[in-house]
């Protein structure tokens, strides 16, 4: 699985989960170009930049997440967890993180919890 369709899959379920931003989500998202992909040893950081002046914001700052039933991948004991952070409601970031494992670099499987 690239990274790109990992990525798409849990905005996706992000955008799912929050009905009242889903629309605007997906617009923003429909111009987003990855500026910087960033990995940690317990996750990583997706930081996006949105090439259209005519967007619709969400509002100032948001955080949008899934930090409690996120997902199972490559095999993480206790899953993993996202955040999409909006600044001056614009998308700005996806943030994945495991919860105290070590985060692979590729990602070979994953699954919703």
């Amino acid at each position: 699985m690239t990274r790109i369709e990992f990525e798409s899959i849990i905005i996706s379920d992000i955008c799912n989960r929050y009905p009242e931003y889903k629309e605007k989500l997906q617009q923003q998202l429909s111009f987003a170009v990855v500026k910087e992909r960033v990995l940690s040893k317990y996750g990583f950081s997706t930081y996006f930049t949105i090439n259209n002046s005519n967007l619709v914001t969400l509002g100032e700052n948001v955080k949008l997440g899934l930090e409690t039933d996120g997902w199972r991948v490559n095999g993480l004991d206790r899953g993993s967890g996202y955040v999409l952070w909006i600044e001056n409601g614009v998308i700005y970031s996806l943030e994945g993180f495991s919860y105290e494992e070590p985060w692979q670099q590729e990602i070979v499987f994953c699954e919703k919890i």
